[in-house]
């Protein structure tokens, strides 16, 4: 079953590993599967797992699962747009509980004056020169 004839043509090749993958009991990342798949990078997501992380772990899953997944740049850009999606609903999520006063505050820290190179927001980001109470 898994030794057939070898393909004249590169194009055939699918074929025989589409075999050796049914034999070993492996399924193609189908609807169903992605639907599953996307569910459960969403959750890893949520959990504050960084993206590099998140590959790693969605490649682990896939022999748990049995589930040919994408090539690797595929599945980095899944994961990605997966966890790019979940931050901004996060981000959503907690501007929409801010009072309008405070959004307006928060706003006005991002803007950058006018001659100026960086905003308000940046310079308190900035560590201070020295650990001493009258400098923080």
């Amino acid at each position: 079953m898994l030794f057939g004839e070898v393909p004249e043509r590169r194009a055939t090749e699918p074929e025989p590993l589409q075999r050796i993958r049914t034999s070993l009991g492996w399924r193609p990342l189908d609807d169903e599967a992605r639907a599953r798949w996307t569910r459960w990078l969403t959750q890893r997501a949520t959990d504050d797992v960084l993206p590099r992380d998140l590959v790693v772990r969605a490649e682990a899953m896939r022999r748990t699962w049995h589930v040919v997944l994408p090539a690797l740049s595929t599945l980095e850009e899944c994961v990605a747009s997966v966890s790019t999606r979940v931050q901004d609903e996060g981000d959503t999520r907690l501007a929409t509980g801010l009072s309008p006063e405070l959004q307006r505050t928060m706003d006005d820290l991002l803007q950058v004056p006018r001659g100026e190179r960086h905003s308000a927001w940046f310079a308190l980001q900035a560590y201070p020169p020295e650990a001493s109470h009258a400098v923080i």
